[in-house]
């Protein structure tokens, strides 16, 4: 269930993450504001001319794709459970917990994205910034869920094959 449970946050956060990439500018200028201040935010957004259905379209697609994400990887892992023949309700126990976090802002994207956003620092470019984060987290969910060490401890218990 664990599993199932890092997996799915990895690749629930890289939807979030990719999904910045509807509108770099708006990224950029939502940047500024958090790290300049509202004047830079104000003079920014005036010169770029968005308005105030750019910026809720944008709040919208990126604050709604995880569950896109969410479902994406409750799908994934109920194919993996079914061609594994382990139970299921593991796995939706775990999407569920995951959702109510997720819904409750406990689900630790405010804490760890310092670390999983790192990776895109050394690219001056806000799009690849945003794509090689958002890639990075899909690949970290991908391989969790398919990793043949975890899946042979899910089915027997142990890390080493024998």
């Amino acid at each position: 269930m664990l599993v199932h449970f890092i997996a799915a946050w990895f690749i629930m956060q890289s939807f979030r993450v990719l999904a910045q990439l509807y509108n770099v500018k708006m990224f950029v200028a939502l940047q500024k504001m958090v790290f300049a201040g509202g004047k830079a935010f104000n003079a920014y957004m005036q010169g770029k001319q968005f308005n105030i259905g750019d910026v809720l379209n944008y709040g919208f697609y990126t604050n709604a794709t995880w569950m896109l994400g969410w479902l994406t990887a409750l799908i994934l892992s109920l194919l993996i459970c079914r061609r594994h023949k382990w139970f299921w309700l593991n796995a939706v126990i775990a999407f569920i917990v995951l959702f109510i976090l997720q819904r409750q802002y406990y689900a630790g994207w405010i804490f760890l994205k310092y670390i999983f956003m790192a990776p895109g620092d050394i690219f001056h470019s806000s799009f690849l910034y945003l794509l090689t984060n958002g890639l990075l987290l899909l690949v970290l969910g991908l391989f969790t869920f398919y990793y043949k060490r975890l899946q042979r401890f899910i089915d027997g218990g142990y890390l080493h094959k024998e």
